[in-house]
């Protein structure tokens, strides 16, 4: 029997990994081996039709498909079902996934032989059976049932088997554990099996040891309560430590269990954290079965903070109980505690989560589709939820794509105004609808000056450029030459893609350089005295600001004003050494 397992990803990126297939086919190879000839992995894409993936699927000449099929990919699927039918009627497809729960019958209607309900291991191994022996039990499949593997190491794992090529993508998904200890009615999760199912240690460690020596630059860790058992989390956050050569890992933790060691352990492996807030008011939670003491929470944040420590907040509009003044509450706290980024979302009524089977007794009004997000209820109205839309939308650019972390709390608090409103007032802007139109924080800049004509503008200005040259040298790529020096004076130049080379107005790097970094402090200790400054990425891990003689500052930015590589130039031998070296500048 040759066996196809197919994942549709919505975009090539760092997470699009096909994990789900590759623990299926592990799981098979060991338990199904006589009767399984063999077992592939193909992938696509949203971008690429169903025509081209069933094609490429048919020369396999397969005897099952098997689909992962998710919000994002339903339809896809169902379109390819209908090719891949017609090329062989006799085609044995199967699907699984957290969408086979919606409406299973039309996707039985649609070609699907056989639903797997939860996880699918030991049921697609019991269905291979089948075929040979009538008598092998069908729980699980088609029949609404969810089924589980209790011990979760009897899986072979597909990191060290190779089923899982870690090379083949940038990113890597890590899978250490399955279940969770709670039961937010929003989340599949509560439906699933009772309690949290971890992988050995034993097994973790070997996995990491294959991942460090692997091309991987990101690990995406599946865990969405990894600090549960905060021992366990700070045992594998110590492995990583000891062993790590510069690969980014991403990790889902609650705050409740975030004490100073972890945070601490979590920068010193340059991780980075999300944390679902979804609102700020408990009286809402609890209508989802979550709970929250918000001062409780900003407590564990602090600590994050004063570590150093890389986090986003997650924030869910909509919520039965919530309203549009509730979201923009919730909005400023998670503003005020200044996150690394933001993740904004409206509510989804998932079929197969407690919220749906309430979703009358809660007069939940949704889309029936995918993404099944809500479009009202009694205290979001349809105009509410536009509003959290825009608000959302405007949050993203102000926050996330304008990098403002290190500067919005205070400029908001030195033109006075909450940070919601400066929101608020920014989508009542004409630059609003043009916000792709020229430089994300020109427009800001100008948005300030044009709406609110603070006192200090140029020294707001000043801020928002240190902070945005400093997150352009810790974020963009990081890029090395490494020519012979007697070769850079004939050779074409660039600057580094972390590179900044802008004014200030004030000394703003003087100040910082003293401990002051707030308005209020520049302002009152510092004057006026316009400089021009560099700023980049070194190579020995550090963001620079260095103020160059004016010789060597008309050179840099002569290459940034340059459309093409620059070759007509004059500098010092010495210099030009010491920006190759230090990753100022790049020379081909």
């Amino acid at each position: 029997m040759n066996i196809v397992l197919t994942s549709v990803h919505i975009k090539e990126s760092p997470d699009a990994v096909p994990l789900a297939p590759a623990l299926l086919k592990s799981y098979i190879e060991e338990f199904n081996s006589k009767n399984v000839k063999s077992c592939s992995i193909f992938e696509s894409y949203l971008s690429i039709s169903p025509e081209i993936f069933a094609k490429t699927i048919m020369e396999k000449d397969p005897d099952m498909v098997g689909l992962s099929i998710y919000l994002w990919n339903r339809q896809y699927y169902i379109d390819l079902v209908k090719i891949l039918l017609s090329k062989n009627a006799d085609l044995i497809i199967f699907a699984g996934g957290p969408e086979v729960v919606n409406n299973s019958d039309s996707l039985i209607k649609s070609g699907i032989k056989y639903i797997l309900f939860g996880e699918g291991e030991d049921s697609l191994s019991r269905l291979i059976n089948s075929f040979n022996n009538k008598n092998t039990p069908l729980h699980g499949i088609n029949d609404y049932t969810n089924q589980y593997v209790n011990d979760i190491d009897s899986i072979p794992s597909p990191i060290l088997n190779g089923s899982l090529d870690i090379n083949n993508n940038s990113g890597l998904l890590w899978e250490l554990s399955r279940g969770c200890p709670f039961k937010c009615d929003f989340c599949f999760e509560s439906r699933g099996a009772s309690g949290v199912r971890y992988y050995s240690l034993d097994r973790v460690k070997s996995e990491l040891n294959k991942i460090i020596k692997s091309t991987v630059s990101q690990v995406f860790v599946l865990d969405p309560t990894f600090n549960k058992d905060i021992k366990r989390a700070k045992k594998i956050l110590k492995l990583i430590r000891d062993c790590n050569s510069g690969i980014h890992f991403h990790f889902e933790v609650r705050a409740e269990f975030i004490d100073n060691e972890l945070a601490q352990l979590f920068t010193e492996i340059g991780a980075s954290l999300q944390i679902g807030l979804q609102s700020s008011h408990d009286n809402v939670l609890q209508n989802v079965n979550r709970r929250i003491d918000p001062n409780k929470f900003k407590g564990k944040i602090e600590l994050l903070n004063r570590n150093s420590t890389v986090f986003g907040l997650d924030l869910i509009f909509g919520l039965p109980g919530d309203s549009y003044d509730g979201f923009k509450k919730s909005l400023e706290f998670v503003l005020s505690m200044q996150p690394n980024h933001i993740d904004i979302f409206p509510l989804a009524i998932l079929p197969g989560t407690k919220l749906f089977d309430d979703r009358d007794r809660l007069k939940l009004n949704y889309l029936n589709e995918p993404p099944y997000t809500i479009l009202s209820s009694p205290s979001f109205s349809e105009n509410d939820m536009q509003k959290s839309y825009k608000l959302k939308k405007g949050a993203d650019f102000i926050y996330n794509t304008c990098r403002s972390t290190g500067w919005f709390k205070q400029v908001c608090s030195e033109i006075r105004v909450p940070m919601t409103k400066f929101i608020e007032d920014f989508i009542d802007s004409k630059l609003f609808d043009n916000l792709d139109s020229c430089n994300p924080i020109d427009q800001l800049l100008s948005f300030i000056e044009m709406h609110y004509k603070p006192k200090y503008f140029k020294l707001i200005r000043d801020l928002i450029v240190y902070h945005t040259a400093y997150s352009d040298a810790i974020l963009n790529e990081k890029k090395r030459t490494n020519l012979g020096a007697n070769k850079l004076k004939t050779s074409t130049v660039t600057l580094s893609p972390t590179a900044t080379i802008d004014f200030f107005y004030y000394p703003i790097i003087d100040a910082i350089d003293n401990g002051f970094f707030l308005i209020k402090d520049i302002k009152r200790f510092f004057k006026e005295d316009k400089n021009y400054f560099v700023s980049w990425f070194d190579s020995n891990g550090e963001v620079i600001f260095e103020q160059f003689n004016r010789n060597i500052m008309s050179f840099l930015f002569n290459i940034k004003k340059s459309d093409e590589l620059y070759k007509n130039y004059k500098s010092d031998r010495e210099f030009l050494i010491y920006a190759q070296n230090s990753g100022l500048l790049l020379f081909s």
